[in-house]
């Protein structure tokens, strides 16, 4: 069902954002590396990493071609920290 799949692929979006503010924070702001290897077998992880970089929330550059460093921007922070105080306040 279209729904299903619309909420599942919106949590997967919220997981990889999560992921790389955890990653800024705990890594002194060191880009997250991710091999395009990885995303073989993850075409949805793929495209959730593709709509962050459109919509701004994150930034990518390419190392050595296979190498993909993403970082999430003052944006992407915002939005992460917006969406969890507004979890805590319900």
């Amino acid at each position: 069902m279209l729904k299903d799949k619309i909420i599942e692929r919106r949590a997967l979006r919220e997981k990889v954002l999560s992921t790389l503010y955890d990653s800024y924070f705990n890594n002194n702001g060191a880009p997250y590396r991710l091999s395009m290897d990885d995303l073989i077998d993850a075409p949805e992880e793929k495209l959730a990493y593709n709509y962050l970089v459109r919509k701004g929330l994150v930034e990518r550059s390419v190392k050595g071609g296979q190498i993909h460093a993403y970082m999430i921007t003052a944006h992407g922070i915002d939005v992460v920290e917006n969406e969890f105080l507004n979890s805590i306040e319900k």
